[in-house]
């Protein structure tokens, strides 16, 4: 049950990051992203960064298997 647990983690995490990135992105403090692909991929991406390295410090630790 510990990868269920590391992915449970790994996506709230990514949640969290991904709505306080679009709030920051539409409340205008953000940055303002070009329209179109390039705009959807820098949307999404940097959310997926948290996520990505708590999976890989998870890992490493040994948590996960």
């Amino acid at each position: 049950m510990r990868p269920l647990a590391v992915s449970g983690s790994a996506a709230l995490l990514f949640m969290v990051c991904l709505f306080g990135w679009w709030a920051l992105i539409y409340s205008g403090v953000g940055p303002s992203l070009p329209r179109g692909p390039l705009g959807f991929f820098l949307t999404i991406i940097p959310p997926l960064l948290p996520a990505a390295a708590l999976v890989y410090l998870l890992k490493r630790r040994g948590d996960a298997a």
